[in-house]
């Protein structure tokens, strides 16, 4: 698979790096409890420092998507799960979940906040880099990608970075054999990072694409969920 190269301008990217700064200081801001609030219902969670608090329009659009179209009794993995939201609101509507995350203390939070709305059976928390730890099979694959492909400079960037999108690519590689027959993909896209580059990496995967969803952010990001099968 081909390796990533920046076609954007250097100010195009400086943007992003500036970006990337006031994430960094909104992490570090943000208290420990979040109300976050959906088209059909709100949830509270609890986010300690260094996992990924659903803040921005990507998580919530994320949401949004989950909350319509997860229906009862499916089969869900949530890949990438940091507080645990995309999960809580799958099972919430009657799913089984699996959220996985490479950080050992995003993986103990989407337990916590799994369990404080009583969904320990609903929901099983579990440390995996990827698809490494995963053998199932699911009716729905949600992720949440990190947008940016810049090396990470500080503890809290791997919730933003992804070195050149080795980690997207390896995602669209594996995910085929995770999903049921009839199974499809929620992924989140931004123009915070390289779209057109994402969704050619979506098409050389041979994934059936489509919009379900989108938002142009106060800062003028454009954020979009697709639906791949």
């Amino acid at each position: 698979m081909r390796t990533y190269t920046p076609k954007m301008s250097e100010t195009e990217i400086a943007k992003r790096r500036e970006w990337m700064r006031r994430v960094r200081e909104d992490v570090t801001r943000s208290e420990k409890e979040k109300k976050i609030r959906l088209s059909q219902s709100s949830v509270n969670l609890m986010v300690p420092w260094g996992v990924h608090p659903p803040l921005w329009d990507d998580s919530l659009l994320l949401a949004e998507v989950v909350e319509k179209e997860i229906q009862p009794n499916m089969s869900v993995l949530d890949i990438g799960t940091g507080s645990g939201i995309q999960g809580i609101v799958a099972a919430l509507r009657g799913a089984f979940v699996l959220s996985t995350d490479i950080c050992p203390r995003a993986v103990q939070t989407a337990r916590w906040n799994a369990d404080r709305y009583r969904l320990e059976k609903m929901v099983e928390a579990r440390e995996s880099d990827c698809f490494n730890h995963v053998r199932e099979k699911f009716d729905r694959i949600v992720f949440n990608p990190p947008h940016l492909w810049f090396e990470s400079e500080s503890i809290l960037d791997h919730i933003i970075t992804d070195n050149n999108y080795v980690l997207f690519r390896r995602f669209l590689n594996e995910a085929k054999k995770h999903l049921e027959e009839s199974g499809k993909i929620f992924l989140m896209c931004s123009t915070i990072g390289d779209v057109e580059y994402m969704q050619e990496c979506i098409k050389e995967n041979e994934y059936e694409m489509k919009v379900c969803a989108s938002r142009i952010s106060p800062s003028r990001w454009h954020y979009a969920v697709y639906e791949l099968s």
